[in-house]
């Protein structure tokens, strides 16, 4: 990579991009307000079968938003995990939204799980707090992905590289 500009270089291999769906848990979740700006919050989530599975209450703002159009974004970044920083992965797609007890049911075991594993009862006492009256679950199902390693920029430039970004 000669242009400092041109990242097509620095891609998520899919192994790597696989492991930071897995080990991180948090996101920002994005979608476009009612008055058609952008707009962003962080949220957990868990990675399965393809999709994104979230879940809020049904009074959030973004709820409405994703009736409307149909669509959302998520960006999740690898800080915060063994993998470090530098590495980012944003997906956007078609948003669900479900509210039937079967897919809540399995989502907020899964998400409790997921959030608490070091701990049955602290799991279990998750999925109480987020088994309530007007609560839904968010799918979103990536069809566009834009992924970045720095590690792979830094290589080329390894003396502007922060210390320890190398790997």
């Amino acid at each position: 990579m000669t242009d400092s500009e041109n990242l097509e270089e620095c891609w998520l291999d899919g192994d790597l991009r696989d492991k930071l769906l897995d080990l991180q848990n948090e996101c920002i979740f994005m979608w476009v307000n009612t008055a058609g700006q952008p707009f962003g919050v962080t949220m957990s989530y868990i990675w399965r079968d393809g999709s994104f599975w979230l879940t809020c209450a049904k009074a959030r703002k973004r709820v409405p938003a994703i009736e409307k159009t149909g669509y959302a974004a998520i960006a999740i970044t690898s800080k915060g995990t063994e993998l470090g920083t530098g590495k980012t992965a944003s997906y956007r797609g078609p948003c669900t939204i479900h509210e039937d007890k079967e897919t809540m049911m399995w989502m907020f075991r899964e998400l409790s799980n997921a959030l608490r594993p070091e701990s049955k009862e602290g799991a279990q006492a998750f999925f109480e707090h987020l088994d309530t009256p007007n609560r839904v679950v968010l799918k979103l199902t990536p069809e566009y992905k834009l992924d970045f390693d720095s590690s792979k920029m830094w290589q080329h430039r390894p003396d502007a590289a922060p210390e320890g970004r190398l790997q």
